[in-house]
């Protein structure tokens, strides 16, 4: 048996402790220039060292301008500028999303705090071939002042239906932003790109309600689109502390005629709730077509908010009781929470605000992972500095995953107003599992689970040999994964890279039947076979 040093231990506990910051942080804005908040992240799956982040810039109110910036190597360092068109002046709530082809889009509202006219008279969008570097003079689009266009959200059919490659943008449309006159409404309106970014559909009105011109609660504000499998097209959005969600399955041309109620959200999406948000599974994953809902609100108290995410298995017709992100005592408070759904392995990533630990006022960011389809969720601090919550952090953050490649983005208060932005580098993401031992083991092992029977909780012991064939920067792939007495793979605890060591991974129940259950662990890369071992279980509740 070889011995590790108490040196090189104290070094892996530590970066395996989930009290501190395991994953390199990297300020994304230049010192001299912060911004206002409002960011969006883009990871493009053509190529993974291209990386784009959208916010509002540094000239707010006087002279909105958003800023741009972009990564050529994962997210280690960073350029950028402001976004400059000659088609209006860029306002607010940038939206960043990329095609099947690796070209980046830029969606923005245009003429923000500028009085009418024109004021929030349009919609641009901007195109990007090159990872983010440069940006073409855009598409002015949704242009139907005196009516004004606020808060959009945009996304890009992924799916190999006809419709693929589609671009789609919804948005909060106001007969007056702000209004307080009764006979003022607003709505979720619907455009369409099919030529990337260079033409627009004719604005289509998607919600049946009418909100309220106020832009509060009673105002749908933020709608999140997202696409299905199959090239559906999907939409949820606030109004009067209830999420509604609506569905079209030909590219947007025709919706539902009643939009569906899919949860309350008490306290509604303003006062740091936010609007809810949304995505999609379309990967190979057992949980493909099951369409996410992430909110934040204040069912268990004021000073109390928590994170929630509803799932759909029949497309958006029915929905499940909300499953608890956080996993923090009550009398914390979490906020503005943004979700994605990796196209390639289907799990769902969670980023948000979180004051455990702090006072009211500070903060850390914290990411949650589901692995078995929003089931249960495993939470870990990813900021290595807090935040003033009582600042303006803007009305929503980011987080983006391709391939187990994970970029969260957040704002760093400075000043009242002004924000840095910053990145997380998540390769891995090792949590619940705790390195046992000093020793190397000689040869793989997987322990019989304890305790057995068990309810609702129980833990996983396995072993992982040195190799002279494991990658000596990596460490070798790992997989362990749960499996009911049909075969199907009902949870993946750990798919990750790991050094030789003894490991123990726990595995909540809570949320599944009585019976039998089979854990199986795969190690990748082990010369001259693969190493895989199956165990069985028993939940008894």
């Amino acid at each position: 048996m070889k011995k590790i040093s108490l040196f090189v231990l104290l070094l892996v506990v530590l970066s395996l402790n989930p009290i501190y910051s395991q994953y390199v942080n990297v300020r994304i804005t230049p010192a001299s220039s912060p911004v206002y908040g409002e960011e969006y992240i883009m990871i493009n799956p053509k190529n993974t060292d291209q990386v784009v982040v959208g916010s509002i810039g540094n000239y707010y109110p006087q002279n909105t301008a958003m800023g741009y910036f972009y990564s050529t190597n994962g997210g280690l360092n960073w350029s950028g500028g402001p976004l400059l068109t000659t088609l209006a002046q860029p306002g607010s709530d940038p939206i960043v999303v990329v095609d099947t082809n690796g070209n980046f889009y830029y969606v923005t509202c245009a003429n923000w705090l500028m009085p009418p006219p024109p004021w929030l008279d349009k919609l641009l969008c901007l195109r990007s071939t090159n990872g983010g570097m440069n940006w073409n003079n855009g598409t002015a689009f949704a242009q139907l002042y005196p009516k004004m266009d606020d808060m959009p959200m945009a996304c890009v059919d992924f799916s190999h239906s006809s419709y693929g490659n589609n671009i789609y943008v919804t948005w909060t449309l106001y007969d007056h932003y702000t209004s307080s006159n009764p006979n003022d409404s607003s709505y979720v309106y619907f455009c369409r790109s099919t030529d990337g970014g260079i033409t627009f559909s004719t604005p289509l009105r998607v919600s049946k309600i009418a909100g309220s011109a106020s832009g509060n609660n009673s105002s749908p504000e933020g709608p999140e689109p997202c696409t299905g499998p199959n090239g559906e097209v999907y939409v949820c959005f606030p109004h009067n502390e209830q999420i509604f969600f609506n569905r079209s399955t030909n590219a947007g041309v025709t919706w539902l005629e009643n939009d569906i109620i899919v949860s309350q959200q008490i306290g509604g999406w303003a006062q740091y709730n936010f609007s809810p948000v949304s995505d999609c599974d379309i990967s190979n994953s057992p949980y493909n077509g099951n369409i996410y809902i992430c909110f934040a609100d204040q069912k268990n108290g004021v000073n109390d908010r928590d994170i929630w995410v509803t799932k759909s298995t029949n497309g958006g017709f029915n929905w499940n009781t909300p499953v608890r992100v956080n996993n923090d005592p009550p009398g914390n408070d979490q906020r503005l929470p943004w979700i994605c759904v990796d196209r390639v392995t289907g799990f769902v990533w969670v980023v948000f605000y979180d004051t455990r630990g702090h006072t009211s006022t500070q903060a850390d960011v914290y990411v949650a992972r589901s692995t078995d389809g929003g089931s249960t969720f495993q939470n870990i601090k990813v900021s290595e500095q807090t935040t003033t919550t009582v600042n303006w952090l803007g009305d929503y953050i980011g987080i983006s995953a391709y391939n187990n490649k994970v970029r969260p983005v957040w704002s760093r208060s400075i000043s009242t107003y002004y924000c840095e932005l910053w990145t997380a580098i998540i390769d891995t993401f090792i949590i619940g599992i705790e390195p046992i031992s000093t020793n190397i083991p000689d040869k793989f092992s997987l322990r019989q689970n304890y305790p057995n029977p068990f309810n609702p909780s129980t833990k996983i012991k396995f072993d992982i040999p040195d190799s002279p064939f494991m990658k000596e920067s990596r460490g070798m792939g790992v997989r362990l994964s749960i499996y009911d007495l049909l075969g199907r793979e009902v949870a993946i605890l750990l798919d990750e890279q790991l050094k030789p060591g003894t490991y123990e991974v726990e595995w909540d129940g809570s949320n599944y039947t009585s019976g039998i259950y089979f854990y199986k662990l795969m190690a990748s890369g082990v010369e001259p076979g693969d190493f895989n071992k199956t165990k069985r279980m028993v939940l008894l509740k």
